[in-house]
């Protein structure tokens, strides 16, 4: 028995001593370059490529099978070269594969060029033909049979999976261009490099990649490096990368504006688990010179995706940053956006992404609350509930060039001096003022609530607004603020469906200091007061000419315990009377204003052009009516007053305008005429004054005629005549 072992194990030692003896020969005596035909000849059948070896072909049996060659290149139907390389290398080590372990000692690829091309009829040249795929009839399979293999295939597979194990890997100078003829499009990958040890399952290893990008749509140029630890279990189909780091610089171009990128991104782990479904992000961090962003964020379900996590973002100066971007954008106060900070908790779905807990700060604005994107696969709907600080809206509006400063202020010269001559003409102003297209998709509803709005020296307090806009469709309804001493309520509509836009507005406000709304909205410094007013306007179009040329509406107004800024009515009635008593006025130190008790009356807009044809005033001694226009685009106004007096007599200190009561209810006229700006707007009616005082003659001539008369009544005829000739 023991001699039987002994022959046996002699066997088995001779026949594997052969085999060495016959890989070595292998090794030793092959001459792998006769085989190149041979490859050539299987690559051709197989694939409709050619392939050609330039150089040698080495071939190794142990105690690694692999294969190395030196000038290799494919080239396709159309003789186009599709591939080139330098040198390339692969060894697999032999015993482990028994084990069904696939064990790498060496994979190296050096200089290699891959150039793709999509034709002009979108045809790519590496799309395989090959005569036996197309000869090869289908296979008829049943049902049934799929089933079998599948279940065999998954049998087998949850039996045994390939190890996978690779000592080293190294790609070196490696290029691939890409060129769309149909887009003419372009991309190039130059000096790829990448260099990985000790790949196996479930590990970390090392991993580093480096390359050039380039592109023209859109124009772009970058040098990328990254570095990571990377893991894989293959069973399990889990990925991770860990301590995970990306530097990227270079320029991107867009719409002729090129802007620098030096970006670094990095993350301390990066999970994706496949069976389970489900992506980690653990302290993502992208930065470049100015901004800062922070997010954790896990995903999982993959069919119905669910999103949860935080994200932060902050930039030192937003406005240099967008300069970067290639947008020019300054505002007005330079440090406005010196601090732009967003944070947020993240939650939601494919269709639903909710920020809870937003915070956003800009400056000294802070804004929180919470916001939703729903719909996001169909039609996005936005939702808000938002609650804000102290908003300056000047503060962020872009800053005006000195260009442009001294042009309006040579427009305003213009308009000043036009005031004067009564011909006022002012610049159109034809700056697109809603973002039409933006509108048009918007699909919005929301509240809003801010401590205090400030806009061109106007300041609300306590705003709230709630919105609703569909189709084109937005409706602001209500709008409440406290402002000026008092309060406002409005309701706006923006209808954008059609080519013009078209706003519609009803407001109500009460106590308004109407000195200090004039002085803000149309710099008109006349009249001081509380007022209250109700009224509705409706415009169209897109600029603050066009908007201002289309204004149409009503309103009612009653000012009360007011002031007549710039003018004296004691001074103008004062100079009327002695015009008619053929008198001078002596004083000199009259003021400069008016207070009065009550004013009311109602104005109707037309095209651009405010009419009030019925203003009641009533003074101390005097009641005012008037009527007339003010016109909104040239900023000046034609306005007709008629002064009363109510009192026995009129007493402003001066001997020329002293008057007895018969004075005392005549109409003495005044016209406020000329630009908003203009410091003396009303003055003496000199037409009328002059009917007032030939009518003043004639009354006068009458009195003594109707005195001689009582003396000698037989001149009664005579009287009735010169009355006669009077008139």
């Amino acid at each position: 028995m023991k001699s039987v072992i002994k022959i046996s194990l002699g066997v088995i030692f001779t026949l594997l001593l052969l085999v060495v003896v016959a890989i070595l020969a292998l090794n030793f005596f092959i001459d792998a370059d006769q085989y190149k035909n041979t490859i050539r000849t299987i690559v051709k059948e197989n694939t409709g490529l050619t392939l050609d070896i330039e150089g040698p072909l080495e071939l190794s049996f142990f105690p690694s099978l692999g294969f190395s060659a030196n000038k290799l290149s494919v080239t396709t139907p159309k003789e186009e070269k599709l591939v080139l390389v330098d040198y390339a290398q692969v060894e697999v080590e032999l015993f482990p594969l028994l084990s069904n372990e696939l064990k790498v000692t060496a994979l190296n690829i050096e200089g290699a060029e891959v150039n793709l091309v999509k034709d002009k009829k979108g045809v790519p040249n590496w799309q395989i033909e090959t005569t036996q795929s197309q000869n090869k009839p289908a296979s008829k399979t049943t049902p049934a049979e799929t089933s079998d293999q599948d279940s065999n295939t998954t049998s087998n597979t949850g039996k045994s999976t390939t190890e996978l194990n690779i000592s080293a890997v190294s790609l070196k100078n490696i290029t691939l261009n890409y060129q769309d003829q149909q887009k003419s499009q372009t991309f190039n990958l130059k000096n790829l490099n990448v260099s990985a040890s000790n790949i196996a399952n479930n590990q970390y290893f090392p991993i580093q990649v480096s390359f050039s990008a380039s592109g023209n749509q859109p124009a772009f140029k970058l040098d990328e490096k990254v570095r990571t630890d990377f893991l894989f279990d293959l069973k399990q189909q889990r990925f991770e990368l860990k301590e995970f780091s990306l530097n990227s610089q270079g320029q991107l171009t867009t719409e002729k504006q090129p802007f620098a990128i030096d970006l670094d991104v990095s993350a301390e782990k990066i999970e994706l688990a496949s069976q389970a479904q489900q992506i980690n992000i653990k302290n993502l961090v992208l930065s470049d010179k100015q901004l800062m962003a922070k997010s954790n964020v896990s995903l999982t379900n993959f069919i119905q995706p669910t999103v949860k996590g935080n994200i932060s973002l902050s930039v030192d100066n937003l406005p240099e940053w967008l300069q970067g971007l290639g947008i020019n954008y300054k505002p007005t106060k330079l440090d406005a956006l010196n601090k732009f900070s967003f944070t947020s908790q993240i939650n939601g779905d494919a269709g639903n992404i909710v920020l809870n807990k937003l915070n956003l700060t800009a400056g000294d604005f802070t804004l929180n609350g919470k916001m939703t994107l729903a719909n996001i696969t169909k039609q996005p709907r936005y939702e808000f509930d938002v609650k804000g600080s102290d908003l300056v809206v000047d503060h962020f509006t872009p800053a005006t060039s000195s260009t442009t400063s001294s042009s309006a202020s040579k427009t305003q010269s213009e308009k000043n001096e036009s005031a004067k001559t009564s011909t006022p003409v002012k610049t159109a102003d034809n700056t697109p003022i809603l973002p039409i297209d933006t509108l048009r998709k918007l699909n919005l509803k929301g509240k809003l609530h801010l401590n205090s709005l400030t806009q061109q020296k106007t300041k609300l307090e306590d705003v709230n607004l709630t919105i609703h806009a569909n189709n084109g469709n937005i409706q602001l309804s209500p709008v409440t603020a406290k402002t000026l001493g008092g309060t406002i309520n409005k309701t706006v509509a923006i209808d954008v469906t059609k080519k013009t836009p078209i706003i519609d507005v009803t407001t109500k406000a009460n106590n308004i200091n109407v000195y200090q709304a004039l002085m803000n909205y149309a710099d008109l410094n006349a009249i001081k007061g509380a007022a209250n007013l109700t009224g509705q306007f409706s415009t169209k179009g897109n600029t603050k000419t066009q908007l201002i040329e289309s204004l149409n509406g009503q309103a009612n107004f009653a000012i009360a315990n007011g002031e007549l800024t710039q003018t004296n009515v004691d001074k103008i009635l004062c100079k009327a009377i002695a015009k008619v008593r053929k008198e001078k006025v002596s004083k000199k130190d009259w003021g400069t204003s008016t207070p009065f008790q009550d004013m009311s009356g109602q104005i109707i807009i037309r095209n651009g052009v405010v009419d009030n044809q019925k203003l009641i005033a009533k003074l101390e001694q005097l009641n005012i009516d008037g009527y007339g226009t003010v016109n909104l685009l040239t900023e000046s106004l034609d306005y007709r007053l008629g002064l009363t007096i109510t009192g026995s007599q009129s007493n402003a200190g001066e001997e020329a305008c002293q008057i007895n009561k018969r004075y005392a209810n005549i109409r003495w006229p005044v016209r406020c005429q000329g630009g908003f700006s203009d410091k003396e707007l009303c003055g003496i009616d000199q037409e009328k004054v002059g009917e007032i005082a030939a009518s003043q003659v004639k009354s006068e001539l009458e009195r003594k005629i109707d005195k001689k008369l009582e003396d000698k009544p037989e001149l009664k005829p005579v009287g009735d005549l010169l009355k006669r000739f009077l008139d």
